[in-house]
């Protein structure tokens, strides 16, 4: 019985010493890892409700496309507007993908930018000055129930741009295309 025992607290103190092994190699890998993990850093914010109902499809005049301001979305029909209306080189609005490398490899809307939440300080230094410069930020994601436009919107807030000058395209790039609207593959 002695010998059992002693073979057990033997093999618990190996099954420690390989854990504590484990631990040390995982915290050097991600520490020299470009895409390292950051301690501290709030990678899950909390997401802002939403402030007031979207645009309908009703209510979109060119008059109306001023009138985004507050609104935290923007509807699809009100999106083709300002994306038919724009002059390419008055640009004034911004466009932000926030899904994954991957989805935005796959097809995006002309014109967008990659920001992906989990490589934050790759893309955020690119899409940063860009939306700074813009007078209207428009973020989209894959639509339905996901969350990284919401996500994206409260980073961009909180790196220094007005709540006011970003909006959430209503219906994601899944609804944009099955409504017929050109993406870039």
């Amino acid at each position: 019985m002695k010998n059992l025992s002693k073979s057990f607290i033997n093999l618990a103190k190996q099954a420690m010493a390989l854990i504590c092994i484990s631990l040390l190699l995982a915290l050097a890998w991600n520490h020299f890892s470009v895409s390292r993990i950051q301690y501290g850093y709030d990678y899950y914010p909390a997401i802002d409700p939403v402030e007031t109902e979207p645009v309908t499809a009703k209510e979109v005049k060119p008059s109306r496309l001023v009138d985004w301001r507050g609104r935290g979305k923007i509807s699809q029909v009100g999106f083709a507007e300002i994306v038919s209306n724009n002059d390419s080189e008055k640009k004034k609005w911004a466009l932000v993908d926030a899904r994954k490398d991957e989805l935005f490899n796959e097809s995006h809307i002309r014109g967008a930018m990659k920001f992906n939440r989990y490589r934050l300080a790759h893309d955020l230094p690119k899409v940063l000055p860009k939306c700074m410069a813009a007078d209207l930020v428009i973020i989209y994601c894959q639509g339905g129930k996901c969350e990284d436009s919401h996500i994206a919107k409260k980073i961009l807030k909180q790196s220094g741009l007005k709540s006011d000058n970003i909006v959430i395209l209503e219906g994601g790039v899944k609804q944009w295309i099955e409504n017929g609207n050109e993406v870039v593959k």
